[in-house]
């Protein structure tokens, strides 16, 4: 089983790398709240990592790291819990008494100079120990505390901050109305996965807190656990581009918006309610809406004119030059505004085009496959695989069906 560990920890690693890049560098908006989760994620990537170096053996070539990141785990609850509370009341920065979470990370780290600074010689028997003694990890010192306590206080600290989770979603859920429950749907069920995984990580933690030193547990359902959290994550992330480019509205949803009077302060926070969640300038809000619609726009507008889909070689980078709009921000809307990346949405337009002129009479001749270059495709695979996910049938049965 280790060498699955070894696998799946290393893939982990790297698929929280890749999420963690596109929520830091990819959407401009909702900054703030992109980066705390982003660091959430990375964060659980490292902890991959470290379990990849453990499990491999490979820890004894860099002894130096070891224990380096512990202080970090009693940071990602505290900041999943920020990040939770920063998009359900749109906050743009900390607040000012959030500092004091970073407490306990820096008592850990003086807790852990003893071991930080061990000569080099000390520190490589301390990993080749620890490496040795799989079952006993659990007992070592970690630096001047006595073996599990640290465990413990990670615990609980980690469970305070998972139940004023729990209980901001439950607030934003009872508070607010079910249109807005309703627009902000997918939004929210992000929020509610991303929280059951946390508590299962949690309880998985508690239980071992308990029973570990009885039963002196090694600390490898903890890593199995981990690894299988960052990778429900990571796929529930990469499954919803619009959560994964940023937590956005797409404007074919945003229906209304409440009464605005330019007369009243716009700054006040019953002015800069939109849909139930607090903007902090709406004026921006509002033209950042109205530029999304103005992209929707345009590229309906140029595929509806010039069908570039049926040339099959017909890139990201040719819409670019077509429209004028920078690489970036076309990327990025497409992601959030159709909730797929640019290929699967010029497939799907492809698809759209097959089936409103199949009955052509110039195709009346042709066969499927034909007719499926005819619309852009370049083989036959992608052709059924893209027809099957948009129409729910295989194209023999659909036009079978249609007969």
């Amino acid at each position: 089983m280790d060498g699955f560990l070894i696998c799946f920890s290393i893939i982990c690693f790297l698929l929280a790398v890749l999420a963690s890049f596109i929520l830091f560098f990819v959407n401009k908006e909702q900054v703030f709240c992109n980066r705390l989760i982003g660091l959430v994620i990375l964060l659980f990537g490292l902890q991959n990592l470290i379990s990849f170096l453990v499990f491999s053996g490979l820890m004894i070539k860099i002894p130096h790291i070891y224990r380096v990141l512990g202080p970090t785990t009693l940071l990602i609850l505290p900041l999943s819990y920020i990040y939770v509370r920063a998009v359900l009341k749109s906050e743009t920065s900390f607040r000012k008494s959030d500092w004091i979470l970073l407490i306990p990370s820096v008592l850990y780290a003086v807790n852990l100079a003893p071991v930080y600074f061990l000569p080099y010689e000390d520190k490589l028997i301390l990993v080749r120990n620890y490496l040795a003694n799989p079952r006993l990890q659990g007992q070592f010192n970690e630096g001047i505390l006595p073996p599990y306590v640290l465990l413990f206080i990670r615990t609980i600290w980690s469970t305070v901050f998972l139940i004023m989770l729990f209980n901001s979603l439950r607030q934003f859920k009872k508070n607010v109305d079910n249109k807005i429950l309703e627009i902000n749907k997918d939004l929210l069920q992000w929020l509610t996965n991303f929280s059951y995984v946390l508590l299962a990580l949690v309880s998985v933690f508690i239980i071992h807190a308990i029973i570990a030193p009885i039963f002196k547990l090694d600390t490898k359902i903890g890593d199995y656990t981990l690894v299988f959290a960052v990778f429900i994550l990571t796929s529930i992330l990469f499954a919803k581009p619009r959560v994964l480019y940023g937590l956005y509205l797409p404007t074919s949803e945003l229906k209304f918006i409440t009464d605005y009077d330019p007369k009243i302060d716009n700054t006040s926070e019953k002015n800069t309610e939109v849909v139930g969640i607090h903007v902090l300038d709406k004026q921006k809000y509002l033209k950042k809406i109205l530029e999304n619609q103005e992209y929707k726009e345009a590229i309906e507008q140029f595929f509806r004119a010039n069908l570039p889909f049926l040339n099959p070689n017909y890139s990201l980078d040719n819409l670019v030059d077509d429209l004028k709009i920078p690489k970036h921000t076309l990327s990025s809307f497409i992601n959030q505004e159709y909730g797929m990346g640019f290929r699967k949405f010029l497939n799907s337009k492809r698809v759209e085009y097959l089936l409103e002129n199949y009955k052509k009479p110039e195709w009346k001749n042709h066969t499927l496959e034909a007719i499926a270059n005819e619309s852009g495709f370049k083989n036959r695979s992608t052709f059924i695989l893209n027809f099957r996910e948009f129409t729910q049938k295989k194209p023999l049965e659909y036009f079978k069906d249609k007969a």
